[in-house]
């Protein structure tokens, strides 16, 4: 069973008979990907919308356009939404707060979603990257350095939501979101209302984070989920509490989460992380040892001034034109100057040998 399968298999039993458990929080943690512009308020109090009615809205909104949101995007999380519009276990649930920001300049994608359960408690959903360059631009930064300009949006947002509605709540995202999960509570106003923290797949954190008083605080509340095979988690160090599941994909593509097993209310279990998992981490954390800050910023500008430079905005363009603008982006790479390709070539080479080592092929 896969996540769509379970939502419609749960769909009609009652929060009584099977508590919110880490499947309904991958759920949650897919719809602050989608475009809910429009449909929920950005306010985090005084306009929620019960879930029925965001589904249906979204339907509406969605008629006869059967393309998924992005090349990285499944379109189970749309269909995620729209089961929930007519399955008692979700649709009385309260919708607030979206929240979708995009900015050039801070290199920032970031959206966020308020759900809100009947007894008072929140849950608080994260996205991780979408399919725009931009997107990928701020993973590569979190990826190579441990800081991007969401973390302290997200801090904001939840010291919002928690000055501005009562209750315990809990924090769930995939991937960039899952990181974001764990690095806002941690910071936040009132840890001490932070029930739990999902984080499926995220990248891990810098050193002096995992040692800061705000995550000692909240560490023992926080479950990284990661297939066996993982590489997003793998990059920097991650939080101690960690789950392995099974997936059907293989390598790199391990990471699409709506493609890992499910047995009954939870994912299936593997001892560890894969041998290889573990040798990436090492030898990209020695990467990383090894390159100046600066260098690290410069090889990782420069891959995304060279993919701006081709016009195209979204990985979904590259790949459905990529005859036309991997030559492009090559011919680009070429017209460095020296200086530059001194020092961002033998990053870029030795980042992509240690992907390809562990990943290049069936795992």
């Amino acid at each position: 069973m896969y996540l769509m399968d379970y939502v419609r298999a749960y769909g009609s039993v009652p929060r009584t008979a099977e508590p919110y458990n880490e499947v309904d929080m991958l759920a949650f943690a897919s719809l602050s990907y989608l475009a809910l512009d429009g449909i929920v308020s950005d306010r985090v109090s005084g306009e929620d919308r019960t879930m029925r009615e965001v589904a249906a809205a979204y339907r509406e909104q969605m008629e006869g356009d059967s393309n998924p949101p992005g090349l990285f995007i499944p379109r189970d999380f749309i269909d995620i939404l729209i089961e929930m519009e007519h399955a008692p276990r979700y649709n009385d649930l309260r919708v607030f707060g979206f929240r979708s920001e995009w900015s050039l300049e801070q290199e920032k994608q970031f959206a966020a979603l308020g759900l809100e359960t009947p007894d008072g408690s929140m849950i608080l959903s994260f996205a991780g990257t979408d399919d725009t360059m931009l997107g990928w631009k701020e993973d590569l930064n979190l990826a190579v350095n441990g800081t991007i300009a969401s973390q302290p949006t997200a801090v904001a947002y939840v010291d919002e939501v928690l000055k501005n509605r009562p209750g315990y709540f809990t924090m769930c995202g995939f991937s960039k979101g899952g990181h974001l999960a764990v690095y806002a509570p941690a910071n936040c106003v009132a840890p001490e209302r932070l029930l739990r923290v999902y984080d499926f797949d995220g990248p891990g954190f810098r050193d002096d984070f995992l040692a800061s008083d705000g995550f000692l605080k909240i560490k023992d509340r926080c479950l990284l989920i990661a297939p066996r095979y993982s590489a997003v988690s793998r990059m920097l160090n991650n939080v101690p509490l960690y789950a392995v599941t099974r997936g059907t994909r293989r390598g790199l593509y391990q990471h699409y989460s709506n493609r890992w097993i499910i047995e009954g209310a939870r994912f299936v279990r593997e001892p560890d992380f894969a041998p290889g998992a573990k040798l990436f981490h090492e030898e990209f954390m020695k990467l990383l040892s090894d390159t100046p800050v600066e260098h690290r910023q410069l090889a990782m500008d420069t891959v995304f001034d060279i993919t701006m430079e081709t016009g195209v905005n979204s990985l979904t363009e590259v790949w459905k034109d990529r005859r036309k603008h991997v030559p492009e982006m090559l011919s680009a790479v070429k017209r460095l100057p020296r200086t530059e390709r001194d020092i961002v070539f033998p990053f870029l080479k030795r980042m992509l040998r240690i992907t390809m080592k562990y990943y290049g092929g069936k795992r």
